[in-house]
């Protein structure tokens, strides 16, 4: 019996929901497709250094096999990895967030984290960022049967990709793909009240997008080819009206539009608005 195995890191685009409601992530999607044990390790929130982390000590343990398929999500560069987030990797994102507010550990080292958001620097952020793709290339051509499938939050900055056919990079960026659902005049700031503080689409993506992403990554970790990948083939300008109540709530859930909403409809339900 083959122990080949599907593996996926990353950050929030990738992350399972806890207490999902059986809601499906292009990771469950893909997973089905693929006919393999999954094994999700993405941690919404969390930063690349810690994705790269985990994956390091799975190599080094062996947990990894020759004959893995991995995805890794490139997520936005520059969070925060000091000791803290070794343990709370969800913490990672949380300068950018509005829980930082409710954050002990963030309120009790502002000065030093903000001293530490000043002085970075930039260029040597993308630069790590570089290499920790050659690092994972570097593994798919050590292990051919193996494939490598990376996914991008943002662009790549000078990556110079290597030609190997076990090792995939989309042309694409995830938050393109999550942007470009919004209709005109609606962005994420106000398509919730902004005292919710969250994204009701399920991995950033509306379930039409989940289900495309799943089947673009399932044909192109068949052929072996990411020509496949381009934003023609994944649905815009679908989010067209705030959600206010719940006939907005019900609207993009009789529609199939968007999972995760349950949240919206108690707060409704107890008239917060």
């Amino acid at each position: 019996m083959s122990d080949k195995k599907l593996v996926v890191y990353g950050d929030s685009f990738a992350a399972p929901l806890l207490n999902n409601n059986n809601y499906i992530s292009w990771v469950d999607i893909l997973s089905n497709k693929l006919l393999l044990p999954t094994y999700n390790k993405a941690i919404a929130g969390s930063s690349i250094e810690y994705s790269i982390g985990l994956f390091s000590e799975d190599v080094k343990s062996n947990y990894l096999k020759s004959n893995d398929i991995i995805i890794f999500i490139i997520t936005s560069p520059g969070r925060l990895h000091l000791n803290y987030q070794l343990t709370k990797p969800h913490t990672a994102s949380n300068f950018i967030r509005n829980i930082k507010l409710k954050d002990t550990w963030y309120n009790s080292n502002v000065n030093y984290i903000n001293w530490y958001l000043t002085n970075r620097d930039e260029n040597i952020i993308n630069i790590n960022t570089v290499a920790y793709l050659h690092m994972l290339s570097a593994y798919a051509r050590n292990n051919p049967n193996s494939t490598v499938l990376v996914l991008s939050m943002n662009r790549i900055n000078n990556f110079i990709g290597l030609n190997i056919d076990n090792f995939l990079v989309p042309d694409i960026t995830l938050w393109d793909i999550s942007e470009n659902e919004f209709g005109e005049g609606i962005t994420f700031h106000n398509l919730t009240p902004a005292s919710y503080g969250r994204d009701p689409r399920y991995n950033h993506l509306s379930i039409p997008n989940l289900e495309i992403l799943a089947d673009l990554l399932h044909e192109s970790l068949t052929i072996k080819t990411v020509n496949n990948f381009s934003y023609k083939k994944f649905k815009s300008n679908i989010l067209t009206r705030k959600i206010r109540s719940l006939e907005d709530i019900n609207y993009y859930v009789d529609n199939k539009i968007l999972y995760g909403i349950d949240y919206f409809r108690r707060v409704f339900a107890h008239n917060t608005l």
